[in-house]
């Protein structure tokens, strides 16, 4: 129950709020570059580079 308490704690003392935007504007460009849609099943048609600068820029957001 205390656990529980810290992770409420935590999670409220750092809210994401925005910061997704910037990882979902990015997401989005480069799907529009490869003329794909932008929805979790197209990242398999992404590349290697492609999908190590969305995990950057989701890992920037937190």
């Amino acid at each position: 129950m205390a656990d529980n308490q810290l992770q409420l704690e935590i999670i409220e003392q750092n809210p994401i709020g925005n910061g997704l935007e910037g990882f979902r504007t990015y997401y989005i460009s480069v799907c529009n570059s490869k003329s794909i849609p932008y929805t979790p099943d197209t990242l398999d048609l992404l590349d290697d580079e492609d999908l190590r600068n969305l995990a950057l820029a989701f890992l920037s957001a937190a």
